[in-house]
């Protein structure tokens, strides 16, 4: 049976499980809808923009992937967020779309063998 992708909560929820079949925990912070009917997420500091994803792996780079449906791009908060923890070369950064799926299957299982093999498309820097 064919993959499908609607939604973003979809395509968060693939992210999501396709990072724990290759070991990695991942956490994804939801908004909720408030009382006067908007979304918030409850965060402190500078949270717009954090990106969807964070996950770590007992053996890999901690990874902040923000997850965009066909046409979308990251915002000028998301992208502030993705250049600065791109600034660090121990951390894996990326911005994803549900056509990159099979080069995220291959990244998040990857054992570090093949270290020329190609990174998924869309990534920072």
């Amino acid at each position: 049976m064919p993959l499908t992708i609607r939604t973003e909560a979809d395509w968060t929820a693939w992210v999501i499980a396709e990072a724990r079949r290759s070991g990695w925990i991942a956490a994804h912070f939801r908004p909720a809808r408030t009382a006067s009917g908007s979304w918030s997420t409850p965060v402190q500091g500078d949270g717009k923009g954090y990106p969807d994803i964070t996950a770590a792996h007992p053996n890999r780079p901690p990874l902040f992937a923000e997850l965009k449906m066909p046409g979308k791009k990251p915002t000028r908060e998301q992208v502030r967020w993705l250049d600065t923890l791109a600034a660090d070369p121990r951390v894996s950064v990326a911005v994803w779309y549900p056509t990159d799926i099979e080069e995220i299957r291959w990244w998040l299982s990857w054992d570090g063998v093949d270290a020329a093999a190609p990174l998924p498309g869309r990534w920072y820097p």
